[in-house]
């Protein structure tokens, strides 16, 4: 359903009383038309009836009923007037429209009427006919969890190393990882095994046709099985097998007094030769009924790994900012607080004459004077471990580097 503003033009018209309203529409206020995807099968679908039907789904999404009259336009849109500058300002709004119309949930009790209204392929409810078919839940795709290939179990895979799923380099994946999001099967930015990859979406359809080339055979076989006739030729009666006959001498004695023929064991014989085409339609039912349920549970995984991997990288960004942050407070407070706390004790020292502030003085100085050192030290330290990792690994730490060392070598010098 697709709404569209028309030029500005001025329509009056006349109802009759059960109709909605008398419509008296200035220039100020032009209509929305709506393209309907799917023409209205019924001829009973009326526009009063298209028009309360998204009353509700309005008033369901948005708490709110618009003042609005509609009628049929040309090519079988409908035209929507609105009748006040809020309702206009209200279908102004595209996310305030819902995408479509009377949507509802049907149960039913049985999979007999299940299997009656898919060969219908429609289904009508309150005088309007919709279309019915069979939904079929994404195929699941196995991934190694060692190298996060598609084509193999973590069982065979040959990989001698771990491999991380949001970079795709030779390391576990961890929280500390701060190179760039890459997929190992197509090199775009987003995780291995993502919906969005497309050897993954390659794959999905390929399995997707693999399953619908075997539920058509499936069909097939059971369309020959059910055109299957048997003929029966008086002329030329089979040899009945001996087991046959043993069977019936073993029989209770209640069945002793009936007298056996010829036609009723043959037919007798031939009910336990059709047997195993029943017993072979109940296994390709029990099939399809077990592959629907495997479907669905492979399709409510997929879900919740796509949340999980969603949460992970939320939680990822938070504790990125968190770093982001502490690197922050503590840029401020080596190289602003600390020093200006020295130099405030220098001066303090040279002002006092008490003994006892004096000595409070110089060992608060000296306490300083170990931070900034012991501060200085480790930068020192860490720098040429930093300089041998590689370029994503080291991204924007040598500007922290330099920063950091900066104010603690001047304040060694006023030393």
């Amino acid at each position: 359903m697709q709404s569209t503003l028309q030029s500005n033009h001025t329509i009056t018209e006349t109802t009759k009383a059960s109709d909605y309203k008398v419509l008296k529409q200035s220039s100020k206020f032009p209509p929305y038309s709506i393209t309907f995807k799917r023409s209205p099968q019924d001829e009973q679908v009326t526009d009063r009836k298209l028009l309360e039907l998204l009353l509700v789904e309005w008033k369901d999404k948005n708490n709110y009923v618009p003042d609005i009259t509609g009628r049929f336009g040309h090519g079988k849109c409908l035209l929507i007037f609105a009748n006040d500058e809020t309702s206009f300002e209200e279908l102004f709004n595209q996310q305030n429209w819902p995408t479509k119309i009377n949507d509802l949930r049907a149960d039913f009790c049985s999979l007999q009427q299940v299997k009656k209204l898919l060969d219908d392929g429609r289904i009508t409810i309150d005088h309007m006919k919709n279309l019915v078919k069979q939904y079929h839940p994404p195929a699941k795709i196995s991934k190694c969890m060692k190298c996060y290939s598609h084509h193999h179990s973590t069982n065979e895979c040959t990989s001698q190393v771990q491999l991380c799923i949001r970079c795709s380099l030779d390391h576990p994946y961890n929280n500390n990882c701060q190179n760039e999001i890459k997929c190992i099967n197509c090199g775009q930015d987003h995780y291995a095994g993502h919906s969005a990859c497309p050897e993954v979406q390659q794959i999905r359809r390929q399995i997707s046709q693999n399953q619908r080339e075997k539920r058509t055979q499936l069909l097939i076989n059971l369309e020959q099985d059910q055109q299957l006739h048997y003929n029966n030729n008086n002329q030329s009666f089979p040899q009945l097998p001996s087991t046959s006959i043993q069977q019936q001498q073993q029989q209770p004695q209640r069945y002793s007094s009936q007298p056996q023929t010829y036609a009723s064991i043959l037919q007798a014989q031939t009910q336990h030769q059709q047997q195993p085409h029943k017993n072979d339609r109940n296994h390709v039912y029990i099939e399809n009924i077990l592959t629907t349920f495997s479907n669905k549970i492979e399709y409510r995984l997929q879900q919740f790994e796509e949340r999980l991997i969603n949460q992970v990288i939320e939680v990822e960004k938070i504790v990125d900012n968190l770093k982001s942050t502490t690197c922050e407070l503590e840029t401020v407070i080596f190289e602003t607080i600390l020093p200006s706390i020295k130099a405030i004790q220098e001066c303090s020292f040279v002002n006092t004459r008490s003994t006892s502030t004096r000595e409070d003085l110089t060992r608060y100085k000296n306490e300083v004077t170990n931070l900034l050192t012991r501060k200085n030290n480790n930068n020192n330290n860490t720098k040429p471990n930093k300089s041998n990792t590689s370029d994503n690994r080291t991204k924007g730490v040598p500007k922290t580097i330099a920063t950091k060392q900066t104010p603690s070598t001047l304040f060694n010098d006023s030393e």
